[in-house]
C-alpha cells in the first residue's frame, strides 16, 4: 500500500504571523525620521511647521515641545526670504513675505498677483490691547526675533503699559509691562519731538530689551535718559547721559514723526539734531553704558534741520535717507561696513513726484525695494530707474503700522519664566 501524500514542508513563522520588517530596514526609517525632526523641521519658516503639525501625533508633540522652539530660535538668522509685520486698525496681525520676490517682465502681472496674497496668521482673538489704558489700540512699535513691541498710540497716561507679544502663538502669548517710574509723557498724540522706543534681543544675554529714551527738554537736565526694560529680569533700568552742551538740546529726527530705534548688531539707532548739527544717536544693547554718536554720510544731509532724514536697514546694513524740496526728493545712502565713515555709499537720488515714503525695508531679489509709503500704502520700487518704477501691493488696506518680521515659536511668557512659574 503506497503512503500518502505528503505536504511540502511549512515554515512556521509564515504560517502564524505576518512578515517580519527587516532589522536594518526599521533602523534606516527611524534614522531618517530623527534627522527630519531633529535636523530638518528646526530650520523650516513657522508657516510651514503649523502644516507639519498635521503629519502625526509625534510631529505635533515635537513640534510643540518648547524645546524645540528653542532649537528653531537658534536658526531664525538663516531663514532666506524677508517679509513684514503689519497692523490694521482691527488689531488684526498680516506677515507679508517680500524677499523671494522675483520680477518676470514678460509675465508681470502673475507673479505680482501670487505676491500680493497676503499670508493670515492671526486675527486678534478677541485679545483687547486696548487695557489697561482704554485706547482703541496699541500702535506696533517694531519686532524683533518673532516677538512684537505695541504701546499705545494715543492718551498716554500715567498707567499706560507695554506691550510684547508674539501673533504666531495667539493671544495667550503676550504679556504687559508697566512703564518705568520717571518716563513722563504728555496725554496727546505722539507729535513731540523728545521721546522714542526701540526694541532689541542680545543673543550672549539670551534676552529681549525694550528702550525707552527721552531728551529733557530743560538744558540743565541731562543731555538724554533711556529707560531699559529686561524681560529675563523684569526690571528697569535708567541710564543718563551728562550734558556736554549747554546750548542746545536734542530733537529727535523723523520726517513721519515715527522717531523709532532701528536695530542692527544688536544696536539701536536714532536721527538726531542738536542745534544745526545732525548726527546718529547709538545705544548698544549689550554694554548699555549710554550714548554714542555717528556722523551722516556727509554734512548738510536732508533739507533743513527739524525732521530732514530718518534711518533704516537695508539687507542689513544701516542707511539714511534725506529729504529734499519737500519730500519731493530722497536720497538713500547705505554704510556698507558697519561704523567706517568712509563706506557710505550713495545708492539713490530720486525725485518722487506722487507720493512721499514713510519707511524703507530689504531688497527683493529682482533689487527691488519695499517701501511703506504715504497714504498707508506698501509699493515695490525700483529706483535703479529715473523715475523709479513702482508696483502697489495689493490687498493692503487700512494698515496703520508695519515693521521688518521675522515668525518663530518664542513666547514672551517663556522668555520672562512665567511659563515656568505657571
Amino acid at each position: 500500500m503506497s503512503s500518502p501524500p505528503q505536504s511540502p514542508p511549512q515554515n512556521p513563522t509564515s504560517m502564524f504571523s505576518p512578515p517580519q520588517k527587516p532589522a536594518a530596514k526599521t533602523q534606516f526609517s527611524d534614522i531618517l525620521e530623527d534627522i527630519i525632526l531633529c535636523e530638518i523641521l528646526p530650520r523650516l519658516p513657522v508657516k510651514s511647521l503649523f502644516r507639519f503639525k498635521s503629519v502625526s501625533t509625534k510631529w505635533r508633540s515635537v513640534i510643540s515641545d518648547p524645546q524645540f522652539a528653542k532649537t528653531h530660535f537658534t536658526h531664525l538668522s538663516s531663514l532666506s526670504s524677508r517679509s513684514v509685520l503689519t497692523l490694521d486698525y482691527s488689531s488684526n496681525f498680516e506677515a507679508l513675505d517680500y524677499g523671494d520676490f522675483n520680477l518676470d517682465y514678460e509675465d508681470f502681472n502673475l507673479v505680482f498677483s501670487r505676491f500680493g496674497r497676503n499670508t493670515r496668521i492671526i486675527a486678534s482673538d478677541n485679545l483687547d490691547f486696548s487695557k489697561p489704558n482704554n485706547s482703541p489700540f496699541n500702535s506696533l512699535v517694531d519686532s524683533c526675533k518673532g516677538l512684537a513691541l505695541l504701546v499705545p498710540d494715543y492718551c498716554f497716561n500715567s498707567d499706560f503699559r507695554f506691550v510684547v507679544y508674539n501673533p504666531v502663538l495667539g493671544h495667550h502669548a503676550f504679556i504687559e509691562i508697566q512703564h518705568p517710574q520717571g518716563l513722563h509723557v504728555p496725554n496727546e498724540q505722539l507729535t513731540y519731538e523728545n521721546l522714542s522706543f526701540g526694541f532689541g534681543y542680545v543673543s550672549s544675554h539670551k534676552d529681549y530689551y525694550i528702550v525707552a529714551i527721552k531728551f529733557p527738554q530743560c538744558l540743565t537736565r541731562p543731555e538724554s535718559v533711556a529707560f531699559v526694560y529686561s524681560l529675563k529680569t523684569r526690571e528697569w533700568k535708567t541710564k543718563e547721559t551728562p550734558r556736554k552742551d549747554q546750548e542746545n538740546r536734542l530733537v529727535l529726527q523723523d520726517y513721519w514723526v515715527n522717531r523709532i530705534g532701528v536695530l542692527l548688531k544688536e544696536t539701536l539707532h536714532w536721527g538726531i539734531a542738536i542745534g544745526q548739527d545732525k548726527c546718529i544717536l547709538v545705544f548698544d544693547l549689550a554694554t548699555q553704558e549710554g550714548f554714542t554718536k555717528m556722523e551722516l554720510p556727509h554734512a548738510n544731509f536732508g533739507e533743513g534741520v527739524n525732521f530732514a532724514f530718518s534711518l533704516c536697514c537695508l539687507n542689513d546694513c544701516l542707511c539714511a535717507w534725506g529729504i529734499y524740496e519737500d519730500g519731493d526728493v530722497v536720497e538713500m545712502c547705505m554704510m556698507k561696513e558697519y561704523g567706517v565713515q568712509e563706506s557710505w555709499t550713495k545708492l539713490f537720488h530720486q525725485r518722487l513726484d506722487d507720493y512721499y515714503c514713510r519707511d524703507f525695508f530689504g531688497f527683493t531679489k529682482s533689487e527691488w525695494v519695499l517701501v511703506f509709503k504715504s497714504r498707508d500704502e506698501l509699493m515695490l520700487a525700483d529706483f535703479s530707474r529715473d523715475p523709479p518704477e513702482t508696483l502697489l501691493v495689493p490687498n493692503f488696506d487700512d494698515k496703520v503700522s508695519v515693521v521688518e518680521y521675522v515668525q518663530s515659536l518664542v513666547s514672551p511668557l517663556a522668555v520672562t519664566g512665567r511659563e515656568e512659574d505657571g
